[in-house]
């Protein structure tokens, strides 16, 4: 997940608040050892601490880690397709991070490893159709204009149907697990929430045209994403689930 901390914190702090039917799966034991795979910052870590969870924090984002580490939180800056964990914990929990990865398989074989028998692996991350309108509006834009430059898209969007055959192939029992449609009303502008989520590795921009390709995609996607009241409404999908090591 190469996006910048700071620009995440100031344009995507609606990710960590959107949390309640994921939490809604966890039924605490207190004490139960839980791995927050993808904690950001830690806000949703200290939630869960609060609740009684023995927690172990990670996260790909050195600046985020540190975030983490500043408000208390003993977090690891650790690969998910490089955790070497082995039946250390009672849950693995994800918030809006599976879908930065294509390595599905590898991940969720990651996590089988890393849960105790009978554990659950809890997660939430965009699903099939997510952000479907500002995708179409990027390539589009792209497509207009070679000389913008070019988009490599850093997104593995699956349906339910795709990430349960993944989960149960690598020998987990799926609970439950469904795509949920979420339109998501920003604080920020599309342009803002691009320049947040689409790094220089994802975008390869001259720096004079990064603005006027923020400029285009907003104008395509406008009419279906732009409300006159609440601003900005992210066409968002989510994947949700719970699966148990068997």
């Amino acid at each position: 997940m190469s996006v910048d901390c700071r620009k995440y914190l100031k344009s995507a702090r609606f990710v960590p608040n959107l949390t309640h039917g994921l939490l809604d799966l966890l039924e605490l034991t207190t004490g139960q050892d839980l791995l927050d795979l993808g904690c950001g910052d830690g806000e949703l870590t200290s939630r869960l601490i609060d609740k009684g969870f023995n927690v172990t924090a990670v996260d790909i984002n050195e600046g985020m880690v540190e975030a983490a580490r500043e408000r208390g939180i003993p977090a690891h800056c650790i690969d998910a397709r490089d955790l070497s964990f082995c039946d250390e914990f009672d849950i693995v929990l994800s918030n809006a991070v599976l879908h930065w990865f294509s390595e599905h398989d590898q991940v969720c074989q990651n996590v089988y490893r890393s849960l105790k028998p009978g554990g659950h692996f809890i997660a939430e991350c965009g699903g099939y159709g997510n952000v479907d309108t500002i995708i179409k509006g990027i390539e589009a834009s792209i497509s207009e204009d070679d000389q913008l430059g070019t988009f490599s898209n850093p997104w593995t969007f699956r349906s339910a149907e795709e990430f349960k055959d993944i989960l149960i192939k690598t020998g987990f029992e799926v609970i439950d697990i469904q795509l949920i449609p979420r339109p998501t009303v920003t604080s920020c502008s599309l342009a803002d929430w691009l320049d947040t989520f689409l790094s220089d590795s994802h975008l390869q921009l001259n720096k004079s045209s990064r603005e006027e390709f923020f400029n285009r995609v907003s104008e395509k996607a406008y009419s279906a994403l732009y409300d006159k009241q609440d601003g900005w409404i992210l066409d968002y999908v989510r994947l949700r689930f719970i699966a148990r090591k068997i």
